[in-house]
């Protein structure tokens, strides 16, 4: 018994060692059929090339179709012209694409508004960047044989301003020390506002806010206020008593008119203009003239003022101090570009705030809600101080709303340092290149309801209580809280570039973004805003309400409701 088991079991894995085998040779068999039959299909399948995409030349670049001699002018001027330009191009870029090409002025442009587009366009830069120059401010400079701020300059005279520049403007270290300056400035328009004209639409509104952007400046570049804001008179043509303010005033008036004049030229070409002496170009003249004269005196008024502190043996507080006694830059170049600055900041502040409070006082549930965050962020006094205002987001991206919406800077311009591909063209190094901003802060393909006016659009990682709260009306206001990842997270880094990017960027925006949230925080915390009128944009070299905004300004009381 003991010897058959074994014999049993040998013969037993024998059989089962032969099913195994048959099983392995059936199982191959099968295997090598399937390869078989699966290779026609695979030889049929059409594989990635490999070789490259061939990139089209720029004479290849989409362009609309034009008269002879005329060009596409009539389209343009039936358009609207020169104040309808922005919607002008944002209706080519729906016929045409993200980037295109038009002749316009006698100048050949490339337009473009797709987001990876205008980032290549950024890219290739260069090391200097240059950006375009009205042909009128060229010519100007040329004729009076005068040196100009940074906006004027070029290769390494640029960089180097730039550069200190940077230092003195762009870093929050920088600018934190003018915040209670800046704060004390809104503070005294706020309270003539709510004073002097509760239940009556703001008179010469525009004007106000000249004033309160060159006083706001003034305050940080010489550390003193410049009486932009003694008001004694609200009439257009008031005379102020003081002969300082009557300079003011004129100051106000040559930058008003150096925008002004530069748009009426927009169709007209400015080296005509000049050769004829068209009144057109004589009263461009005149008002930089005065703008460069009472901007002088104003630096010139400054400098005396920190040498007599530096002999004082007084530390340097102001940006002149700086730029004097730490950076010494001589007389005449700190003259170039603080006269410069402030005539790019009246204009350019003044009409930020504009848009902000027109779209504050067209939707008082947004207007709430951002003053219900102020009254949160100072344990419920309103009084809003630098300190607070990290704890102002919703207020912010009121802001950023009002700049997508009504950019005050809606075409930026580059010219390429290097031949550069742009939606698979070749552009030639030289070229110049508009950014059309507007269109792509209204484009849907990067902005959901893009003509709405939405915060909550910008909102990041916020708590669902806070932004589904009940005075918000937008309806993307639900789909922000309901996911971390917002449209803000998801939005291309080029899609929004109000201030511009890389090096030549706005050397103001910290300044303008802290005298601006101050100035609103100040007015919704004390005042409810009511936009008595509609209004659109229209472009006056920079994007403007196409009427005066009549603004209402009544006292704020927290038992009320909106």
């Amino acid at each position: 018994m003991a010897t058959v088991v074994p014999v049993l079991v040998r013969r037993h894995l024998r059989r089962v060692n032969s099913h195994l085998k048959s099983v392995q040779r059936r199982h191959r068999a099968t295997l090598a059929a399937t390869i078989e039959n699966l290779k026609p299909s695979l030889e049929a399948t059409p594989q990635p090339s490999l070789a490259p995409t061939k990139l089209r030349t720029f004479e290849e670049l989409p362009t609309p179709r034009g008269y002879p001699l005329l060009g596409t002018l009539p389209e343009f001027l039936a358009a609207g012209g020169v104040q309808q330009y922005h919607k002008y191009i944002s209706q080519r870029h729906r016929e045409l694409g993200g980037v295109f090409r038009e002749t316009l002025g006698g100048s050949e442009l490339v337009f473009v508004s797709d987001p990876a587009a205008v980032r290549q366009v950024f890219a290739s830069e260069g090391q200097y960047p240059r950006h375009f120059i009205p042909e009128a401010w060229l010519l100007y400079n040329q004729d009076r044989q005068v040196r100009r701020g940074l906006f004027f300059m070029e290769g390494e005279e640029w960089k180097e301003n730039r550069s200190v520049l940077n230092r003195r403007l762009l870093r929050p270290s920088a600018v934190a020390p003018h915040q209670a300056a800046f704060s004390q400035v809104a503070d005294a328009l706020v309270d003539h506002w709510t004073q002097h004209f509760p239940a009556r639409a703001l008179p010469n509104l525009e004007r106000q806010l000249y004033r309160w952007a060159i006083e706001s400046l003034g305050v940080m570049v010489f550390g003193s206020r410049l009486g932009f804001l003694n008001h004694d008179s609200e009439s257009p043509g008031d005379c102020p008593g003081s002969s300082r303010q009557a300079e003011m005033e004129k100051f106000i008036g040559a930058i008003h008119g150096i925008f002004k004049e530069t748009c009426a030229m927009g169709t007209f070409p400015p080296r005509l203009a000049r050769a004829l002496r068209l009144p057109v170009w004589t009263r461009f003249a005149d008002s930089v003239d005065r703008a460069l004269a009472a901007g002088k005196q104003l630096v010139l008024d400054g400098l005396r003022a920190s040498r007599a502190r530096q002999e004082r043996g007084e530390a340097p507080l102001t940006l002149l101090d700086h730029l004097l006694q730490e950076d010494h830059l001589d007389e005449a170049r700190i003259i170039c570009l603080l006269t410069d600055l402030f005539l790019a900041a009246a204009d350019t502040t003044s009409h930020t705030a504009i848009w902000s409070l027109y779209l504050l006082g067209r939707h008082p549930k947004e207007a709430q809600r951002a003053r219900q965050e102020i009254f949160a962020a100072t344990g419920g006094t309103g009084d809003v101080q630098g300190e607070h205002l990290a704890s102002l987001p919703y207020l912010k991206t009121v802001v950023k709303e009002a700049m997508r919406l009504y950019p005050v800077a809606p075409f930026q311009t580059r010219a390429l340092d290097r031949d550069t591909q742009l939606s698979g063209h070749v552009v030639p190094a030289g070229t110049m290149v508009i950014l059309s901003v507007y269109t792509t802060g209204r484009d849907p393909s990067h902005f959901a309801n893009p003509d709405l006016f939405c915060p909550e659009r910008w909102l990041r990682d916020v708590p669902e209580t806070t932004t589904s709260s009940p005075t918000a009306s937008c309806p993307l206001a639900a789909a922000s809280s309901s996911s971390s990842s917002s449209s803000a997270s998801r939005l291309h880094s080029h899609a929004f570039i109000p201030f511009g990017v890389g090096a030549r960027s706005c050397i103001g925006r910290r300044v303008v973004e802290t005298q601006l949230h101050l100035l609103l925080a100040k007015l919704l915390a004390r005042s409810h805003l009511r936009a008595l009128n509609d209004v659109d944009m229209v472009m006056r070299m920079v994007g403007v309400t196409s009427e005066p905004l009549k603004l209402r300004v009544d006292p704020y009381n927290d038992a009320q409701t909106t």
